[in-house]
């Protein structure tokens, strides 16, 4: 009986091991990718090429590159970077009307038709956000019977750089 609890302790031990090492073998995998080239740089990463067997990403950097901007062009060669890529990324801009801080037994109590007062006044601009960040403030318009925003005033980017950088602690 004792012999019998030996050996599944054994086994469980080195199945544990097996499931370690394989862990570690796929973290390793992830953390170092065999097919990238190192650099120094950043903008070395946009433009550096990968030796990829994935034909889908193939696909997709070559339609990205078949619908760029004049722009992108342009700056790419003055520069040196491919800014095609950039100029594809997704970004999440967020039009605030308003916030509110309640309790916790406070939001329980909520359901339909609950009324909740917001800490902007009306006909105050609203916050335009990009990816979380401050850039603009604006006012609510109606067009084509659909909410729309109107700029009234774009956060000057020396400003947004330091809030990014965190300089300005204003806007937490």
């Amino acid at each position: 009986m004792a012999n019998e609890e030996e050996q599944e302790k054994k086994e469980a031990a080195n199945a544990e091991d097996d499931m370690d090492s394989l862990m570690d073998e796929l973290e390793e995998q992830q953390t170092k990718p065999e097919n990238i080239e190192r650099s120094e740089d950043l903008s070395s990463l946009v433009t550096e090429k990968t030796v990829s067997s994935d034909e889908n990403l193939d696909q997709m950097l070559e339609s990205a590159a078949d619908s760029s901007t004049p722009e992108a062009d342009a700056s790419s060669d003055e520069e040196g970077v491919d800014l095609k890529l950039l100029l594809e990324l997704p970004l999440t801009m967020t039009f605030e009307v308003g916030r509110a801080k309640m309790s916790i037994s406070n939001l329980l109590s909520l359901g339909q038709g609950s009324v909740l007062d917001l800490h902007r006044l009306v006909g105050e601009d609203l916050d335009i956000l990009v990816n979380g960040k401050l850039i603009a403030q604006g006012e609510v318009v109606i067009s084509n019977e659909k909410f729309c925003a109107k700029i009234t005033n774009v956060i000057p980017p020396e400003e947004r750089v330091k809030k990014m950088a965190g300089m300005d602690k204003s806007n937490l």
